[in-house]
């Protein structure tokens, strides 16, 4: 499983992974936390087709989400986590599918 990068209607990066389920937003928070240095400070919130969870390092935010459109994403919602979503991108191509497995798990 591998995501692509685009860019929002806003302009901004997003690593979407179309073939993803919702189930797995939760492990990838988890792995951008520990390789990353990210934290999630406050509860995650849910929209009409799942979790939105908003991750922030110092000045830099990024949310993680899933919808039926998109599949997961990690999107940038400034010009500073664009090059992050680049680094979360490549990271995460190399971990989905053990990302997968173990959401599967549970």
């Amino acid at each position: 499983m591998k995501g692509s990068i685009s860019k929002t209607a806003a302009g901004f990066l997003t690593y979407d992974v179309e073939e993803a389920e919702a189930d797995l937003v939760f492990p990838v928070v988890s792995a951008i936390e520990k390789e990353f240095g990210y934290d999630v400070p406050r509860l995650p919130g849910f929209s009409l087709t799942g979790p939105v969870v908003e991750m922030a390092r110092g000045d830099v935010k990024i949310v993680v989400s899933w919808d039926n459109w998109s599949g997961l994403f990690v999107m940038a919602l400034d010009e500073k986590g664009d090059p992050e979503v680049r680094k979360i991108a490549a990271f995460l191509d190399g971990k989905l599918d053990e990302l997968s497995g173990s959401a599967k798990a549970r």
